[in-house]
């Protein structure tokens, strides 16, 4: 009997045993969704929405850029979110920027100089202290818009280290440095720095900047007199702009082309590759709708017609 007792005790414990088993693995494998220590649907939608503004701002979609800007701050400002909220800020001085006396029909309560305060107030509060050099930049940018290029020349040209971990500020890093040599009118320079975007940005897969980068650079070597090195550099953004689809852009391109053709002595062989630039020109901007832009391009096809 005793043998007996211990046999079952034991088979009893074993069963004991594997229902613990059983009950861990079934715990452990639950279907049951696990609750997530952190929300970032209202983050994503407005880094989302920051994006977008920037690609609209490189496609010359200013105010398409604006009504981004503006829901992404209002959606970064309703989860804190600093760091997006300075980032917002700076996008939105370049659209600030993009209107005489700072207009738009978004952010109308602030100037270029105001969201400059609010990016630098934001930046502080961020862990990644760079931003607070980021900032420096796009006070160049407004120094650039008020003629004083040599103030933001001061300012800024020191900064290259800042942006080693960022490439999309080097890249626009570079790009100011561009504007304001080319605004001095040292126009060697300005094209150096406006292919060191370039590379920075090709790089990175930015295409829309890369269309950007080499139309400043066509207009530096275009007022160098460096014809054909302009007209390679327009074609390269045209190639760029066409890759991304950028319509303003490509016909922007073909504009400044003809432009660049019709400079330097135009060859009888040149002007009606030029003519064709400029009516094709006008073409595309007639169909997104871009008008005066349009009649721009097709007078000056005119123009060159009657010489």
């Amino acid at each position: 009997m005793k043998k007996s007792f211990n046999k079952k005790n034991k088979f009893a414990i074993q069963l004991f045993v594997l229902l613990l088993v059983v009950v861990a693995v079934f715990s452990s494998c639950s279907s049951a969704p696990k609750r997530p220590m952190e929300f970032t649907d209202v983050r994503m939608r407005a880094q989302s929405s920051f994006e977008l503004a920037n690609t609209y701002l490189a496609c010359g979609r200013v105010e398409d850029a604006g009504k981004e800007l503006q829901s992404s701050f209002d959606l970064a400002v309703s989860v804190d979110d600093t760091e997006l909220l300075c980032k917002v800020c700076l996008s939105a001085i370049v659209y600030k920027l993009s209107f005489a006396n700072n207009g738009g029909e978004y952010f109308k309560n602030f100037s270029a100089n105001k969201l400059l305060e609010m990016a630098n107030f934001f930046a502080t509060k961020c862990v990644d202290n760079s931003l607070t050099q980021v900032c420096k930049i796009y006070e160049a940018r407004i120094l650039i818009d008020n003629k004083q290029n040599q103030d933001a020349l001061s300012l800024i040209q020191n900064l290259e280290s800042n942006f080693s971990k960022e490439p999309f500020y080097l890249g626009f890093f570079y790009r100011t440095l561009g504007d304001i040599f080319y605004e001095l009118k040292n126009f060697s320079s300005a094209d150096e720095f406006y292919l060191r975007a370039a590379d920075v940005h090709l790089k990175n897969r930015y295409l829309f900047e890369l269309g950007v980068d080499y139309y400043s650079s066509a207009l530096s070597r275009s007022q160098s007199g460096k014809k054909q090195d302009a007209i390679d550099s327009i074609l390269n953004a045209l190639y760029y702009d066409k890759a991304s689809e950028n319509s303003f852009a490509i016909a922007t391109d073909y504009f400044a082309y003809a432009k660049i053709l019709s400079k330097e002595n135009m060859t009888a062989k040149e002007k009606p590759s030029c003519i064709n630039a400029a009516k094709w020109s006008a073409f595309i901007f007639d169909k997104i709708g871009a008008t005066d832009e349009a009649k721009v391009s097709l007078d000056f096809a005119k123009e060159v017609e009657g010489k």
